[in-house]
């Protein structure tokens, strides 16, 4: 199933938007300390719309910035793939997945082994289609845990910056969040920013119908970008 968020940019300013997970998707057996990633996010000039796509579709991820940057996403949907383990060695970090744990209720596991440096330089925890949406600091021989208890509920920013996809949201961007729920049925929404610089959120795609067609569109897909503009 292929989800929608139509970003519409009536307002009077360019700049970046950002699309984040809502904490409210996750539940009480969540280990604590989790940050916001930047999970969807491109520039968008006045009178942009942006059609943003994803699929539900979790995953594990790495995030570590030791030399180069390197990471690592592992797609966590069979019912033996709820559990990895994070190692490291000479190469680098690594997951390594555990087959033979059966999953329980919708509990996403990591479990850190001794390997692990302390500092790390890294960040782990779980995202979707394809990006990062939480993680914390990567430590040696600690267990977490991600209890997935909605995949309806998110959040939209705008402004004047420059974050790039799976980075830790900022408190800038963390404070001016705009949350909302995807309506009951519906797998498309549009956020709408006014001249006013405040949003709208509406179920179903933009209104504008035929007039819509002349409004330049980009449309970006999570994990990969932007794949196309007209």
């Amino acid at each position: 199933m292929t989800m929608n968020l139509w970003f519409v940019n009536d307002s009077s300013n360019a700049g970046q938007v950002i699309v984040a997970q809502s904490f409210s998707n996750l539940g009480s057996g969540t280990t604590g300390g989790n940050s916001q990633l930047a999970w969807l996010q491109t520039g968008a000039n006045q009178g942009v719309s942006v059609n943003f796509q994803w699929s539900i579709d979790d995953d594990f991820v790495w995030f570590a910035s030791q030399g180069a940057t390197s990471s690592q996403q592992v797609l966590a949907t069979s019912s033996t793939e709820d559990v990895v383990t994070l190692s490291f060695d000479s190469r680098g970090f690594k997951f390594q997945q555990v087959t033979d744990v059966s999953r329980e209720a919708t509990s996403l596991q990591v479990q850190q082994d001794g390997s692990i440096p302390n500092p790390s330089n890294c960040r782990v925890g779980i995202g979707m289609s394809g990006a990062g949406t939480f993680a914390q600091a990567a430590q040696p021989n600690i267990d977490l845990a991600f209890e997935v208890v909605s995949t309806a509920n998110y959040a939209i920013a705008f402004g004047n910056w420059t974050v790039a996809t799976n980075d830790t949201l900022p408190a800038v961007v963390v404070d001016s969040l705009t949350e909302f729920t995807f309506a009951t049925g519906y797998t498309t929404m549009t956020a709408t920013l006014s001249t006013q610089n405040t949003f709208t959120i509406t179920p179903g795609p933009p209104p504008e119908s035929a007039a819509e067609s002349k409004r330049p569109t980009v449309v970006y897909r999570a994990g990969v970008g932007v794949v196309s503009s007209s």
